[in-house]
């Protein structure tokens, strides 16, 4: 709960940079010509960013924070590749975590030092700050690829939003819905024997959960 009213808080604060960052990224799209690539000039990137606005990654680092992260979620890479992407990932966010710890700033983990520093070890800092780059890059490029395809696909829908900007927020739940950018929930423990479809899975065993 802290962890999201911390985000909450911080991406309200963001909100014009973010317009930024969209704006430039449009018109990286747009410099690009036709046909461009949506997702490297604005899929990608833009959820990076937004990433390091929110942890306070300086400015020097991003461009090898934004490789960095691509590598970790590049599923056509060898898993040696992106295993050693996830470890110097969690040296950097060790960085970062300890200079919040040492001079919190007006980023998240500033916030969440000031105001939560007895309850959060440096682990936990770490694992957050982590977790907010795997949960939040992957899925919100996923989404405006996707969702950006599945309008082109469907323009009555398209205009229908154009029309009436009122829609554009019930389209984004929609959209949320409707593509399952998820795979799946966390894997899950059973605490007891249980039969499904004819199968029985013993008391203890871990199963994942397909959402699609």
């Amino acid at each position: 709960m802290m962890f999201a009213r911390c985000c909450r808080i911080r991406l309200r604060r963001l909100e014009p940079r973010i317009t930024e960052i969209v704006q430039a990224a449009l018109d990286d799209l747009e410099r690009a010509g036709t046909p461009a690539d949506l997702v490297a000039h604005f899929a990608l990137p833009v959820p990076s960013l937004v990433i390091c606005e929110l942890l306070g990654v300086p400015y020097a680092d991003r461009a090898a924070f934004q490789k960095r992260s691509v590598r970790m979620l590049d599923t056509s890479l060898p898993m040696e590749q992106r295993v050693a992407a996830q470890r110097e990932d969690r040296a950097y966010m060790a960085g970062l975590v300890s200079r919040a710890q040492a001079d919190p700033g007006q980023d998240m983990l500033g916030m969440l030092v000031r105001e939560h520093g007895d309850d959060l070890s440096t682990d936990e800092l770490i694992g957050i700050a982590g977790l907010l780059l795997l949960a939040g890059h992957e899925t919100t490029s996923n989404m405006l690829a996707l969702g950006t395809l599945a309008l082109l696909r469907h323009p009555d829908q398209l205009a229908t939003i154009r029309k009436d900007p009122a829609q554009i927020e019930p389209a984004i739940e929609e959209l949320l819905r409707w593509l399952s950018i998820v795979q799946s929930l966390p894997p899950r423990t059973t605490t007891t024997e249980v039969e499904i479809a004819g199968h029985t899975i013993p008391a203890g065993s871990l199963v994942m959960l397909p959402l699609q």
